[in-house]
């Protein structure tokens, strides 16, 4: 088969993680699948949260995307309004649609796997009811975890992206309950299929000789994250004098957490190291021994199995995407949403129990060896797109 993916995820010079994890998945597709795989990044020429210069650099670089894709389109997005009354979907058809079709022509395109319902999804529903080439959805979270925020107009694009989609891929339990509860009558393929990760990242995993418990958390540095709660966390901490918190990511609370920190006087306890690359971030994390992101709103959470990968114990949120990673092993430990006590407790454990810590690290590596390759994640890719009709 002939797939192309339609994403606005992927990789840039200013945004070096944003859609990292389609960039992983397309590669690997190409590198383990049987099939031929093609990618159309969907790009903005004027984003309104960037800088002046940031634009119009961006509009006669060629090159700016980091990862080099098969091929892409830009439209003018319409800043301010396009999650309003989701003006985007007009503009990406004035601006891409006639492209796009002289692309699926040319490289006799089988199957569409689009990865977000505005405008990948519309795209690629534009194409089935024009040229009859079937799509399949990607649930990531973020278009069902903000369905609410949306109005009636975009809400209905949603929807119908959704509805019209031979099939839909969900990263976790999660999501698949939620598209299950906004389209309970679907009746195209729908599956739970997450992501897969490297297990050469955690090869190198060293024992540091340190007194320091060396805790990490990656993250875009966003209210939904709770960087807040475990910084509180670690404060409550009855070892909080022996902890190295190391935050990576950058984000709109990146100030308030720096101030969070300077109030509970643990500057020497808690190192910020900003936006780092996936790769930067996987040599990381091995000289860590726990990782803790207590995020909710969580659809899934790569992060978690790419510090399993390293041999780190983990620590998530119940309720969470990452709750099927930790019912398949004894791997990580789940706290309560917003619970400082909870979360406090459950890094104390770890800390008075490094045994256990070893013991957890290890069933993580094993789990995600056995499940989370990518050679048997992308088997389960190419198998739902061969039961696609």
């Amino acid at each position: 088969m002939n797939i192309l993916h339609i994403s606005e995820m992927w990789p840039n010079k200013s945004k070096i993680t944003s859609g990292v994890f389609v960039y992983h998945l397309v590669r690997n597709l190409k590198k383990f699948g049987k099939n031929n795989y093609k990618e159309f990044i969907v790009n903005k020429i004027y984003n309104g949260s960037r800088s002046i210069k940031y634009n119009i650099k961006g509009i006669f670089d060629k090159n700016f995307l980091l990862h080099n894709p098969f091929s892409y389109g830009r439209y003018l997005s319409v800043f301010g309004i396009e999650k309003i009354r989701g003006y985007n979907t007009i503009m990406s058809r004035i601006f891409m649609l006639k492209r796009l079709e002289k692309i699926i022509e040319r490289q006799k395109i089988d199957l569409i796997h689009a990865h977000i319902a505005v405008v990948d999804g519309y795209l690629a529903y534009c194409i089935k009811k024009r040229m009859k080439i079937p799509y399949v959805m990607h649930l990531h979270g973020q278009d069902i975890e903000c369905f609410d925020k949306f109005d009636k107009k975009y809400k209905e694009t949603i929807v119908k992206v959704y509805s019209n989609a031979n099939g839909i891929i969900c990263n976790s339990s999660r999501t698949y309950k939620l598209i299950k509860r906004l389209i309970p009558n679907y009746k195209g393929n729908l599956e739970i299929i997450e992501f897969g990760v490297d297990l050469k990242n955690g090869a190198d995993k060293t024992v540091h000789k340190s007194d320091k418990i060396k805790i990490v958390s990656v993250s875009n540095l966003i209210k939904q994250k709770k960087i807040d709660v475990l910084i509180q966390a670690i404060y409550n901490s009855k070892y909080k004098d022996k902890i190295e918190l190391s935050i990576i990511g950058s984000g709109s609370e990146y100030e308030k957490l720096k101030n969070l920190v300077k109030k509970f006087k643990l500057t020497e306890n808690v190192k910020f190291y900003g936006l780092l690359s996936n790769d930067k971030v996987n040599k990381f994390l091995p000289n860590c021994d726990i990782f803790v992101l207590p995020s909710v709103r969580e659809a899934f959470g790569i992060v978690y199995i790419e510090a399993l990968a390293a041999g780190l114990p983990a620590i998530g949120v119940k309720g969470q995407g990452c709750e099927d990673i930790a019912k398949r092993a004894d791997c990580m430990l789940l706290v309560n949403p917003n619970d400082v006590e909870d979360l406090t407790e459950k890094i104390d454990y770890l800390i008075e129990n490094p045994n256990i810590r070893e013991k957890m690290g290890e069933n993580g590596r094993k789990l995600v060896a056995d499940y989370y390759s990518w050679e048997k994640i992308v088997e389960r890719y190419e198998t739902f797109y061969q039961n696609v009709k």
